[in-house]
């Protein structure tokens, strides 16, 4: 899925991440709710957090001194969660439409 591989991000403490996916498309992630979790706790650093960097493949930020990692997928929904995008009461009421069974080619370079 391209919309939750990452391209690149700059970190801003004390806990702000900006990614731009490789979609295109650019988020704002606040990760405050992982700086109290176990095994988080040295991202309350900011020199520590503001080291973060993009993991192999895109696949999600880790901060390579401790092995602490974020997976893309927990970054794009939460992403979506904090701008309102993500409408969590949605519920599908009826079955999605198959008539258009065109083949389309991925975008992800």
């Amino acid at each position: 899925m391209c919309a939750s591989l990452i391209k690149t991000l700059f970190a801003e403490a004390p806990s702000q991440l900006t990614i731009l996916w490789r979609s295109g498309k650019q988020t704002k992630v606040n990760v405050a709710e992982y700086l109290d979790t176990p095994g988080y706790e040295k991202l309350r650093e900011a020199a520590f957090f503001v080291s973060a960097v993009v993991e192999e493949w895109g696949h999600g930020v880790e901060w390579a001194d401790d092995g602490i990692g974020i997976d893309a997928d927990s970054l794009y929904r939460l992403g979506k969660e904090q701008s309102g995008a993500a409408d969590t009461n949605t519920r599908v009421t009826s079955q999605p439409s198959l008539t258009n069974t065109t083949p389309r080619q991925s975008s992800c370079q």
